[in-house]
């Protein structure tokens, strides 16, 4: 049956796992930082700064994956 659909190409879910770990990463310190006892805004700024660290990393071609052009 694989052989009927060609081969997978690996691009989407590559993308999915990286998105997926950020979700992860993201919320996972933003809920310790919270219940270490930072507010929710400070929890909110250091998942901002993580956010600007990961898009400084990650290519052009993982960030504009499957982007809808502008209408």
């Amino acid at each position: 049956m694989a052989e009927t659909r060609g081969p997978r190409r690996p691009m989407p879910e590559l993308v999915a796992y990286e998105l997926v770990n950020l979700v992860d990463l993201v919320t996972r310190r933003a809920t310790l930082s919270v219940t270490d006892g930072a507010s929710p805004e400070q929890a909110a700024r250091a998942a901002l700064a993580k956010l600007d660290v990961y898009e400084s990393l990650v290519t052009d071609e993982l960030l504009n994956y499957a982007t809808r052009p502008a209408e």
